[in-house]
């Protein structure tokens, strides 16, 4: 296995290699060619500096995570050019050979007459992740020594420049992250050593190069463009013989891909994810490192042959309608499997548990949301000591708590959301459960018992003592590999593609918790959203939830929570979504900063608070409960079959009444005690009403 590949399609989407660039000698110095030098300076001088790039990848923290400075601001006049930042010469003749400015906040466009061209010596020429823009010169194709081509995210447009075929000792050209528009010229095929092409992100409309074929590439990444269409010449067979890496997400490909499709070709690496092929999954060869066709339209089952690739590492068909059972052999070859992704399919049946290895686990990511899988978790799970993020949410498992997993020490999200999951939620004993912990989602099951403060308090990750928590990330080849979730936040589900931002989460809405919320959560001071919803929990709001500055979605709604709302959650400004309402809480509400912007509707249901943005004024009597109670509430609920035998009787009184109060109010002027009255009995409604609808906690989060 290539080094390279580790974790999922998102390396490859984001590929750009790192070349070897030549050395200046350590002992002999030679003055660059003063020409050479002053080309350099005027260039430089065509071109402004700015601070503000808005880079894609190479000096993104969620790309590359290359700092950016402005390179050239150090060039000086009189002094060796071969000695500037950026700039590398022969080490022989002080010729120079590569322009490296990646990153340099350069701004502007490209200069068809650019002094920067005239320098025919040059080797390598990396102006990636700057703000340039315009047209690609025609003029670079002068620069004929060049091996190494890298304009990659930038804002250039227009045309691929057909001259670029005439580059007859390139190797790798990435244009990727820009707006190149058009089709890809046919003068490529002239480039007869180039091994890598890189035109990720654009805005490229053609059908797929197969006239590449005679070009010795081994790697061709073409995501994310408008390409459509079949693949290749051959409906029957790929036939890129030195092809291993092939890119083609984010596409309109179409059609179908025979089983034997891959099987004479050389290829290790496919990610065809985000298209519109269908059928039948192909047969891959046993050479294959990644395969990732998710979010296509592919039917039918797992062929049982796809575990004859023992190198296989990443395997991702999410969301497409796969159907029948999890193959056994995809556990059993966990040994060499490192991503499992068979999430929003229609995948029936208990999870597979290995047979043949069950000790020897490589998983760091299995994500099997959004399916139809039944039955307990496999035990194996405990063995995957590399595991990172486990997504079982939206299925019908069925099981107690899996605090087994607790020992693991690098799981960072654990999702468990809506399935059958019951009983308490205790502990196995770990002297460290969870530790590292980032996500964790429990929620719409039918968990029940205390609220779980052994685990809340051991959540060590969510406390902020590392300044580096918050990245789930692997880097491998100078490429950021980001870890996948999804939460119910703010009221809808994100979708976290790239947890790189500090995303600490606790879900345990709609379940049966009950008991106080321990005040430990305080000291998870890096969690970004907090959700109890729908639960039986008492007592007090915690005032330790004013330590939590990071937080962003807070929502304890519909539980038996009474006292007042702690005014030191005021003064977090970070909190965007608020939700308290169904409650007992009483009191004023607290003013100032975000609170300032929250509706009535995150505080509604609650009789005893008072003030803005509730249309009750804090008075003399707003601590004072209205008289109904919550056993009143069960008596009234228990006694429901009572009171509809009397429903007949109730229509004529009922009616006699209300002609009487409307009466009463209109002539004088809705007196007190019969407003509050009436206001109590529309509340005790109206909670019993929401209080039912919680508990069944529908499937709404479901596909």
């Amino acid at each position: 296995m290539r080094p390279g590949l580790v974790f999922s399609c998102l390396f490859i989407l984001l590929f750009e290699p790192s070349m070897s660039i030549p050395m200046p000698s350590p002992f002999t110095r030679f003055l660059g060619h003063a020409d050479q030098c002053n080309a350099l300076l005027q260039f430089a001088s065509s071109l402004g500096i700015t601070t503000n790039i808005d880079s894609k990848y190479f000096c993104n923290i969620d790309g590359a995570n290359i700092t950016s400075y402005p390179k050239t601001a150090s060039w000086r006049k009189g002094i060796d050019c071969c000695t500037w930042d950026g700039i590398t010469c022969d080490y022989v003749t002080g010729e120079v050979i590569v322009v490296d400015l990646t990153c340099s906040c350069l701004h502007g466009a490209l200069q068809p007459n650019s002094t920067l061209f005239t320098l025919s010596n040059v080797r390598t020429l990396y102006l990636r992740g700057n703000d340039l823009t315009g047209d690609i010169p025609s003029s670079i194709c002068r620069m004929h020594s060049l091996e190494n081509l890298s304009l990659a995210d930038n804002k250039l447009g227009g045309l691929i420049p057909t001259c670029l075929g005439n580059l007859s000792k390139i190797s790798y050209l990435s244009l990727s992250f820009n707006r190149m528009q058009g089709s890809l010229p046919k003068s490529l095929a002239n480039c007869t050593r180039l091994e890598i092409l890189s035109l990720f992100s654009n805005d490229i409309t053609d059908s797929f190069p197969h006239w590449l074929r005679t070009v010795p590439l081994g790697l061709l990444q073409l995501g994310k463009n408008n390409f459509h269409g079949l693949v290749g010449p051959d409906p029957l067979a790929f036939d890129f013989p030195h092809l291993y890496t092939l890119v083609l997400k984010i596409n309109n490909f179409a059609g179908s891909l025979p089983s034997n499709y891959f099987l004479q070709s050389n290829l290790t690496d496919i990610d065809f994810s985000s298209n519109k092929f269908e059928g039948a999954l192909p047969i891959i060869p046993p050479t294959f490192e990644l395969f990732s066709v998710s979010s296509n339209r592919f039917t039918g089952e797992i062929p049982l042959l796809l575990c004859n690739s023992t190198n296989l590492a990443s395997l991702a068909l999410s969301n497409n309608s796969l159907t029948g059972r999890i193959p056994q052999c995809l556990v059993d070859g966990s040994a060499s499997l490192f991503e499992l992704d068979l999430s929003m399919n229609f995948f029936r049946g208990p999870i597979p548990e290995t047979i043949s290895a069950p000790n020897n686990c490589s998983f760091t990511t299995i994500d099997l949301s959004q399916n139809h899988l039944g039955g307990k978790l496999p035990r194996f799970l405990e063995n995957c000591s590399k595991l990172k993020t486990l997504d079982l949410s939206n299925n019908e498992l069925q099981d107690s708590f899996p605090s087994w997993l607790e020992a693991l020490p690098s799981l960072y999200i654990l999702v468990l959301r809506s399935n059958k999951f019951h009983g308490p939620v205790n502990t196995g004993g770990s002297p460290q459960p969870f530790s590292q912990l980032q996500i964790f989602d429990l929620s719409n099951n039918n968990f029940q018992g205390a609220f779980p403060t052994q685990y809340v308090a051991s959540f060590k990750g969510m406390t902020g003592g590392d300044e580096k928590r918050g990245n789930i990330v692997d880097r491998i080849l100078d490429n950021q590999i980001f870890y996948t979730a999804s939460v119910i936040g703010k009221g809808v589900t994100l979708e976290l593609h790239k947890i790189q931002k500090a995303f600490f989460v606790i879900d345990l809405s709609c379940n049966h918790f009950q008991g106080k919320i321990c005040d430990a959560i305080g000291d998870l001071k890096l969690l970004t959203g907090l959700n109890f919803s729908q639960n039986n929990l008492t007592g007090a709001i915690p005032y330790s939830f004013g330590n939590l500055t990071n937080l962003e979605w807070l929502d304890l709604s519909l539980n038996n929570l009474s006292g007042e709302i702690p005014g030191s959650l005021a003064d977090l400004t970070s909190l965007a979504y608020l939700n308290l309402s169904m409650n007992w809480l009483m009191g004023p509400i607290p003013k100032g900063k975000q609170f300032n912007t929250f509706k009535s509707d995150s505080f509604g249901g609650n009789p005893g608070l008072c003030g803005f943005p509730l249309p009750r004024e804090c008075g003399e009597d707003a601590n004072k409960l209205p008289p109904s109670t919550h056993a009143e509430e069960e008596d009234t609920e228990k006694g429901s079959w009572i009171e509809w035998r009397a429903v007949p009787m109730g229509y004529g009184c009922g009616t006699a009444f209300g002609l009487s109060a409307g009466y009463i109010m209109l002539h004088f002027r809705r007196p007190l005690w019969l407003m509050r009255m009436m206001e109590r009995r529309i509340y005790k409604l109206q909670r019993r009403a929401r209080r039912t609808r919680g508990r069944n906690c529908t499937r709404a989060q479901r596909r």
